[in-house]
């Protein structure tokens, strides 16, 4: 088995890699004064905006809730700017590795539940809808509120 260094979204020293060694994506190491952070190499254009989601490194910064700029987007009012994506958001096998360890945990408390796991990709969509089959369920029954053991996870 081969050893592959692994990806934080931050680092303590700057590593001697200048491409990811997962996805082969070349990265640029930014320093923020304290941590050297791996990014892609392309910069993203974003605004910042209230209800963004993504973390982006403008100025030697992680900004925080900034949305990525797209052109008609009536989400996206000001001049955007130029910032960089940190790679451990946007690396495929990392991406991959951590839906993998949620779908692990996943499994592991729905073992110990008396449903069976769903056959579906999990997705904020499944698990809401579990959730209203489990709550139209209980009114059904005439149950005033679920209890512990009613939850699929």
């Amino acid at each position: 088995m081969e050893f592959l260094p692994l990806i934080w979204k931050q680092h303590r020293h700057r590593e001697d890699f200048n491409s990811c060694p997962h996805c082969e994506a070349p990265l640029r190491w930014i320093y923020d004064g304290e941590r050297w952070l791996p990014c892609d190499e392309e910069p993203v254009l974003f605004v910042m905006h209230p209800t963004g989601r993504v973390n982006l490194v403008y100025e030697k910064k992680v900004i925080e809730k900034c949305l990525l700029y797209r052109k008609g987007d009536r989400r996206c009012e000001g001049k955007p700017l130029w910032a960089y994506r940190q790679h451990y958001y946007t690396c495929p096998v990392l991406k991959a590795r951590r839906a993998e360890y949620v779908r692990a945990r996943y499994e592991g408390i729905a073992d110990k539940c008396t449903q069976a796991l769903p056959p579906e990709p999990i997705t904020q969509a499944n698990i809401f809808g579990a959730l209203k089959k489990i709550k139209e369920k209980a009114a059904a029954e005439g149950a005033s509120r679920l209890e512990e053991g009613d939850l699929p996870f």
